[in-house]
């Protein structure tokens, strides 16, 4: 999404460069490094706890996994969802009457253990300050933390127009990260229709993963080819730094062939913008 990228870059350093009308090719605006000896394998970040996100992160701690992600959950959020859950309020979150089967109907049955079962392994890293997700993640680099970014996606959860990806989806692109994504079908397709790498072939999925509309059975199948990608981690079946090293270029690769697609269209907002 354009929009999100621009907003959140104009929220921080780079919002200097627009600014002075002194603009970097956008694939130069992102300063990040290369992920070296990371502590976590995957890293699982929270701030709404929308259903399918919570569905995931129970099956992150029932198969025991959680210690291997650097996994976070923001408290007031937490809060806001589990009361509206608490008092039937499951018609309405974000100010908006729009949603669609995939969180009226599961809303009101996912399992909301309560923030301080959640809060002894995931931190609140943004509390109050949560407005630049993306300024967080790159200012204090915690793309660097692992080498697997699990994100839960948005708007399958909305009925909207036309189908749609939040800056979520690009932000291990971004950083030039693995991924997995939930409720993203859309964003897949954008990537097969660019020739774009997707990372699947790291869990053992093919295309037909982003073919399964229901985004709760989507995080099942993540959550399951995790435990197995860490199991074989821990018995030293697999090297995913050596992974990371070999395909690295892959995810270089895709980030620019996405920088190359539409950087006009940010540079145009950047001309209307100022």
């Amino acid at each position: 999404n354009v929009f999100h990228i621009v907003a959140d870059l104009m929220s921080f350093k780079a919002g200097e460069l627009f600014r002075k009308n002194d603009v970097l090719p956008i694939n130069k605006l992102f300063d990040i490094e290369e992920i070296e000896t990371p502590e976590k394998i995957y890293s699982h970040l929270t701030l709404k706890p929308r259903p399918h996100r919570m569905n995931v992160i129970n099956k992150l701690y029932d198969l025991d996994i959680v210690d291997y992600g650097y996994c976070t959950l923001n408290k007031i959020m937490y809060d806001e969802y589990e009361e509206r859950k608490k008092t039937g309020m499951v018609y309405s979150t974000d100010n908006c009457l729009m949603q669609s089967k995939w969180l009226y109907e599961y809303f009101k049955d996912i399992d909301y253990r309560g923030y301080d079962y959640y809060s002894k392994k995931m931190p609140d890293v943004l509390g109050n300050n949560f407005w630049s997700h993306l300024r967080h993640y790159l200012e204090h680099k915690e793309y660097k933390k692992s080498y697997i970014d699990i994100v839960g996606e948005t708007h399958i959860l909305f009925d909207t127009m036309y189908p749609y990806f939040s800056e979520k989806s690009y932000y291990p692109i971004l950083t030039e990260k693995f991924f997995i994504i939930y409720g993203a079908n859309s964003f897949y397709k954008m990537l097969e229709d660019l020739n774009c790498y997707n990372c699947l072939d790291l869990f053992g999925l093919d295309k037909s993963y982003y073919e399964i509309e229901n985004p709760y059975e989507q995080g099942d199948i993540i959550s399951k080819k995790l435990k197995e990608l860490i199991d074989k981690i821990n018995s030293g079946e697999f090297n995913i730094e050596n992974f990371y090293k070999e395909n690295r270029h892959k995810l270089i690769d895709t980030k620019q062939k996405i920088f190359a697609k539409y950087a006009n269209e940010i540079k145009q907002i950047q001309n209307f913008i100022f």
